[in-house]
């Protein structure tokens, strides 16, 4: 899984399930960059 280290841990703790993981699979691929925010995952755009 690729992605942000800090919220691939959050998540490796949480009780994700497959679709969700899923889903954050196909947003990371439109682009979307992923942090972590007040504890929770949190989607960015960034222009570049």
């Amino acid at each position: 899984m690729t992605g942000d280290p800090k919220v691939n841990d959050l998540l490796s703790k949480k009780n994700w399930k497959d679709e969700r993981r899923k889903l954050r699979d196909v947003i990371l691929d439109c682009g979307l960059e992923e942090r972590v925010k007040w504890g929770s995952a949190s989607l960015c755009v960034v222009k570049r």
